[in-house]
């Protein structure tokens, strides 16, 4: 198997739709998904949708001053100097802030277990699942071309992945379980409903790459269907996840291209991108807010994937401070790595994204936040003086707090749902240290509509 087909699976596929999509009810998984920008972008390889960012085009939800530019190493965004201010506009806040501890900080995700879905042994089914939604899959195999794909992932709901050892080793405890929950939801769904077909279809893909991959692909499948089982502030930090992932496979493109991208053929697997992925994951993973760490840790060519990224990212230093570095537990190195990741952030887009799926006005959307959990977390954590909590929902005295939102005002089905003014949402945010007010910044002004 090529190591470019590894790499365009090397970040899973998002389930519910991208952050940011239309709010108006375009409610499609992958039909606003566009790659992240960032000032200084090596050529990454074809990652398809699920190597992006969750961020979708600005206008389809936000129409921001087009004279306005981000500046991702700083999280900012410029502003032009001659205009008036607009402190309501995601542009002027995000110049204002910058993300703050708590994104980065471990997940804490609940452990997986099987308990969530009663459990039925679909191992029977799981053939026709998967050929009612994705008939070309009876053709296809994996593992180099010699089982069906459909037996493989038989095998992976029965017994784990065999690579990473027995049904009771730490990986497969965790595998085996989210894959069977994953299965107990595709089988809840129409065979031709899109979403489960585009599960399907990434489940068939990943079969087709190594076994790393496919144990990143269902565990962020399970994430994303549970997800909103979680707190909000676990929703919102699960919300980080993508971007991180992609600013990290860009860092991998920087740093390993183009040989990380070569053949195995070519190549060793310690240098290929999927166990590359492993190797930093394990290194920054709980520090930075990544998912997928045991599973990295569990990866059998970690210990080569980690002796190449030590080589690459210490190379030029003298051996006293190489070796100084590595018996310091690798903080160097990490602190290192996260610094360079964290400039490529960008908040204007998070901001963007967590406006466009929380105001999202359609029925039938399929949310990363449950906005049944924004106000009671407001009640929770704010005093009996602070009017946070009826500020997350619309107000006709607010409306300039709304005017660049679309929509700007609630269905009359929504109006008893949060709806969001870019000062709200961040002051939520700054509450949680999801983002931290920088001072002594001189921000500069601008005009709306100019």
């Amino acid at each position: 198997m090529e190591a470019r087909d590894e790499a365009k699976n090397a970040l899973p596929p998002p389930l519910a739709p991208p952050i940011g999509n239309n709010m108006n009810g375009d409610t499609s998984m992958m039909s606003n998904i566009q790659k992240p920008t960032f000032d200084r972008q090596p050529s990454a390889p074809p990652m398809d949708s699920f190597g992006s960012s969750m961020s979708t085009t600005a206008s389809s939800t936000l129409p921001i001053n087009s004279s306005l530019s981000t500046t991702a190493s700083s999280g900012t965004t410029t502003l032009p100097s001659d205009q008036k201010i607009d402190s309501f506009s995601i542009s002027y806040l995000a110049s204002k802030h910058s993300f703050g501890p708590t994104a980065f900080s471990p997940l804490h995700t609940t452990a997986i277990t099987s308990n969530g879905n009663s459990y039925v042994d679909l191992s029977k089914s799981i053939s026709d699942i998967v050929l009612s939604s994705m008939p070309a899959a009876r053709d296809m195999k994996g593992e180099r071309d010699r089982k069906p794909v459909t037996r493989m992932l038989t095998d992976i709901y029965q017994r784990g992945l065999f690579m990473h050892g027995n049904a009771n080793s730490s990986v497969n405890q965790t595998i085996i379980p989210a894959f069977r929950h994953v299965v107990a939801e595709l089988n809840k769904m129409d065979s031709k409903y899109k979403k489960r077909v585009d599960m399907i279809q990434h489940l068939v893909e990943a079969c087709q790459d190594c076994q790393q991959v496919q144990a990143r692909v269902i565990l962020r499948m399970y994430s994303d269907l549970t997800c909103k089982t979680q707190t909000l502030e676990q929703q919102l930090k699960y919300s980080l996840v993508r971007p991180k992932e992609a600013a990290l496979q860009i860092l991998i493109s920087k740093y390993h291209a183009p040989d990380c991208d070569q053949s195995h053929n070519i190549i060793g697997p310690e240098r290929q991108r999927a166990h590359l992925l492993s190797a930093y994951v394990s290194l920054i993973g709980d520090e930075f807010g990544l998912d997928g760490v045991e599973t990295a840790k569990g990866d059998r060519f970690l210990n080569e994937a980690l002796a190449v990224v030590r080589s690459v990212h210490l190379h030029g230093y003298i051996s006293s401070i190489s070796s100084s570095m590595l018996s310091n537990g690798d903080s160097s190195l990490k602190q290192s790595i996260m610094d360079e990741l964290t400039s490529s952030l960008c908040v204007k887009e998070w901001l963007t994204d967590l406006i466009g799926d929380i105001n999202n006005q359609s029925p039938n959307a399929d949310r990363v936040i449950d906005r049944a959990c924004i106000f009671s977390w407001a009640t929770k954590n704010t005093s009996l003086n602070d009017d946070l909590p009826h500020r997350i929902f619309y107000e006709d005295s607010r409306t300039e707090e709304y005017k660049d939102l679309d929509p700007s005002r609630p269905t009359k089905d929504n109006e008893y749902e949060p709806l969001f003014s870019p000062n709200v949402l961040v002051e939520l945010l700054v509450k949680m240290q999801l983002l931290k007010e920088i001072t002594g910044l001189n921000v500069g002004v601008y005009v709306v509509g100019k």
